[in-house]
């Protein structure tokens, strides 16, 4: 059996979260996603890029292609079970660009 020296360590986890793109099922950290949020209080639908609110959630890639996928086929808005706003389109796409 091979022994530790001193400064070993082996991590017990992984640092960086990840998710599922809803539109391309693409896995990959969280800071690289958008993340549309239904609030547990309110019921609205929110892109939340600080991940400190809490709600059902989807993750999407960011890029134009996913965004338009995900439209397409009406994903969000079944998944979330929420009507999408033209505010938070427009509001996606910004951030897109």
């Amino acid at each position: 059996m091979k022994n530790k020296q001193q400064g070993d360590t082996i991590p017990l986890f992984s640092k960086t979260i990840e998710r599922k793109c809803v539109a391309c099922s693409k896995i990959q950290d969280r800071k690289n996603m958008i993340r549309i949020l239904k609030e547990n209080s309110t019921g609205a639908l929110v892109l939340n890029p600080d991940n400190k609110t809490f709600g059902r959630s989807v993750y999407i890639c960011k890029s134009k292609e996913c965004l338009i996928k995900v439209m397409k086929k009406n994903k969000l808005s079944k998944i979330l079970k929420a009507n999408i706003s033209e505010n938070l389109i427009k509001e996606i796409e910004s951030v897109l660009n």
